[in-house]
């Protein structure tokens, strides 16, 4: 296995993030409250599994994912390791295989069962003008917006593919929404996008664009439901899951979405990239760590932005790519198998998703961490980090060597 660098001691939490943590905390018990008592006189948000049952006789396409078989990323001196908390449910922690709810499209039609269908701002699916679903992580946007509505727009059908007010970045909508998308057109086929409206809180960006537009979904029929004052209402709805954790995304839809997107007739060549970041997750002694990859033939690629068909393309070109931990890593899933990744991390904030792309990629692995003294906790998440340059030679002659 891979050698990182040794465990640091472990620290208190500043101050600072401490507070941070604590007005978190008192939020989320506010928000169980809230939402308790929006249930009593407003409307009610099913859990997870009340929202699966509900819509069960409506499912048109459904698969269940095989387990993955991984581990926990450890480091030689096994002091160092990348856990799979952030991957499994509560029941599966601590096995080995990586388990998934099975992936599902459900059309749901106004009539005896469903008297009303719409959506709130946040894109959740509103049944009967009373329950809320729950199919991306939680439901509870779905209180924070007034039951007047000053204009009612109804669509013959409806696709909704997403409901969060926020974006999740360029991970949550290549892995998640993206996803969502390929397997419903797998479902009900690419027509489904001349027939549709497609409707949820658009990220407003460039890339969404790119991509929706590549998908074939013209742009008239893209619909953001965080209209204030309206609400989208449809005669038909199509709806499909997520998996319960985040980072746990489909393997079926990451292999729907390659399939769609990974530009033909790009062949994996020599190229060693290395994608620096600014603003978020600088490498403080980042001169150091280039005059390394330097020795290894390394090229730097600019944190500008590029298109989707550049980034693709970039991405299965690639032989090796080092970067620090970020959304920018969402384009692993364009490498092609064989690919070596080195993953830099700050030594309080190390997550998963991006090894368990990798392992689902066939694509070799690898992480280096920073030596900072701080406990893992995610309000580090945005931190800087140094990254040893003896550990990165190390790292990238064990990666060259497998």
């Amino acid at each position: 296995m891979a050698r990182a660098v040794k465990a640091a001691p472990r620290a208190s939490v500043s101050l600072k993030d401490n507070l941070r943590e604590k007005l978190f905390w008192v939020k989320v018990y506010a928000l169980r409250s809230a939402r308790w008592l929006a249930s009593l006189v407003w409307r009610k948000a099913l859990d997870r599994s009340a929202s699966m049952a509900l819509l069960q006789p409506d499912t048109v396409y459904q698969v269940q994912p095989t387990p993955v078989d991984t581990v926990p990323f450890w480091s030689e001196d096994r002091q160092v390791s990348l856990t799979l908390e952030d991957l499994q449910n509560p029941e599966h922690l601590g096995e080995e295989d990586i388990y998934f709810e099975p992936d599902s499209v459900w059309r749901l039609t106004t009539g005896d069962r469903h008297r009303s269908l719409a959506l709130t701002r946040s894109g959740i699916a509103l049944i009967n003008q009373r329950l809320l679903l729950d199919l991306d992580f939680g439901n509870v946007a779905g209180f924070k917006e007034s039951p007047f509505k000053r204009q009612i727009v109804e669509y013959p059908l409806v696709v909704a593919p997403w409901t969060h007010l926020t974006s999740f970045a360029y991970y949550g909508f290549v892995a998640l929404v993206l996803g969502k998308l390929c397997r419903i057109e797998k479902a009900l086929g690419p027509e489904i996008w001349q027939q549709a409206k497609v409707c949820y809180p658009l990220f407003n960006t460039a890339y969404e664009r790119e991509y929706l537009a590549k998908l074939g979904i013209p742009a008239e029929a893209i619909v953001d439901t965080r209209q204030q004052g309206v609400q989208i209402r449809a005669r038909q709805l199509i709806l499909a899951n997520s998996q319960t954790k985040v980072n746990r995304v489909s393997p079926e839809d990451v292999a729907l979405v390659r399939s769609r997107f990974c530009l033909p007739g790009v062949q994996q060549g020599t190229r060693r990239l290395f994608f620096p970041r600014r603003g978020k997750r600088v490498i403080t002694n980042q001169d150091a760590v280039w005059e390394v990859l330097e020795s290894f033939g390394f090229e730097v690629v600019d944190d500008r932005r590029r298109t989707v068909d550049e980034q693709i393309r970039l991405f299965q070109e690639a032989a090796f790519v080092v970067a620090p931990h970020g959304a920018g890593l969402t384009n692993l899933m364009w490498c092609q198998p064989g690919t070596k990744v080195l993953e830099l991390f700050y030594g309080g904030y190390k997550k998963a998703g991006y090894y368990y792309l990798c392992k689902l990629l066939d694509l070799d692995y690898g992480c280096v961490l920073d030596r900072s003294n701080a406990s893992e906790h995610f309000v580090y998440q945005y931190h800087d980090m140094t990254i040893d340059p003896g550990e990165l030679r190390h790292e990238l002659q064990r990666l060259l060597a497998s």
